[in-house]
């Protein structure tokens, strides 16, 4: 284990220790033994006592239906419940079906066909490349394609969307329950619900239930997850914090949908998750409530 890694452990072991102690003195504030252990975790040094003060006040600020005492518990304990059986259920649903699933890190993967496909970090496909047409089912998560189209067709697939490779280099990705298809090289043509768009080198179409959304895009932000880098243009919050938790154990969740909505820009770096999603909340003014290895809440102040 090496010094970043040391110390990252380190800090996660002192903040688990005092959410510990902070949801024993929620449940019973008069707690003497609670209190004792408080005071000598904080009296431990400066890391424990400044990291105490940071967890109690994201405790203490937490949406009431996340607090043990408030009376709306049962509703939210329930909630809970059925977001942990949700997201139980979905991976395992995806793992059934995906041919190639990637966990927490970026990788590329050489089809059999000969064409590479880079997988963002928590995506899964499926494939059918036997036929006339080679065919990839974008099940989750993100994907970059680099196809050789001199020969048999190429589509990918993403809920109803469906993208053919008429060039070589493109991106899919499904973000929440929108498609986005932007074009690296070549062209691509996009098709849903009986709409067509042929996309150009440096064009972006994100397609909704209702609408396709095409914009123009620098080429050299395209799939630069690919260096752990987060180009941020034209996304909302939400959006960003749900690419950042593809690289995180346990479930993200954005609590609020005006936040969830808000539009974000700039770049941030993938390399660390966990530091990434504290500057975006940061730059949303929003705190981040972490259920270590299950899941992670981002809510508003």
């Amino acid at each position: 284990m090496n010094d970043q890694s040391g110390q990252q452990n380190a800090k996660r072991k002192r903040a688990e220790e005092a959410a510990g102690i902070l949801r024993r003195l929620d449940a019973e504030p008069d707690n003497r033994q609670a209190i004792q252990d408080r005071d000598a975790f904080v009296a431990r040094g400066p890391e424990e006592k400044a990291t105490y003060e940071k967890m109690a006040r994201a405790f203490a600020a937490a949406p009431k239906g996340l607090r043990r005492r408030d009376r709306n518990y049962a509703a939210a304990l329930l909630g809970a419940v059925l977001c942990s059986l949700y997201f139980a259920y979905e991976p395992l649903r995806i793992s059934l079906l995906a041919d190639i699933t990637i966990a927490r890190e970026p990788a590329k993967v050489a089809l059999e066909t000969g064409d590479v496909v880079a997988l963002d970090a928590s995506s899964a496909v499926r494939l059918d490349t036997g036929g006339d047409i080679r065919r990839v089912d974008l099940l989750k998560g993100t994907g970059f394609f680099d196809v050789d189209t001199s020969h048999r067709r190429f589509v990918v697939i993403a809920g109803d969307v469906r993208a053919e490779a008429l060039g070589t280099e493109f991106e899919v990705a499904r973000l929440g329950d929108d498609v986005v298809v932007t074009v690296a090289e070549g062209t691509v043509r996009v098709t849903h619900k009986g709409e067509e768009k042929v996309l150009q080198i440096g064009q972006q179409l994100r397609v909704s239930d209702s609408d396709g959304e095409l914009r123009a895009i620098e080429t050299d932000a395209i799939a630069n997850w690919r260096d752990d880098r987060l180009t941020m243009d034209g996304m909302t919050f939400g959006e960003v914090a749900q690419i950042i938790g593809r690289r995180l154990p346990g479930a993200t969740l954005v609590i609020g949908t005006g936040l969830a909505q808000e539009p974000v820009v700039g770049v941030l770096d993938l390399s660390s998750p966990e530091i990434a999603l504290d500057t975006l909340a940061l730059s949303g003014g929003a705190r981040v409530l972490e259920a270590r290895g299950f899941m992670t809440i981002i809510f508003a102040n």
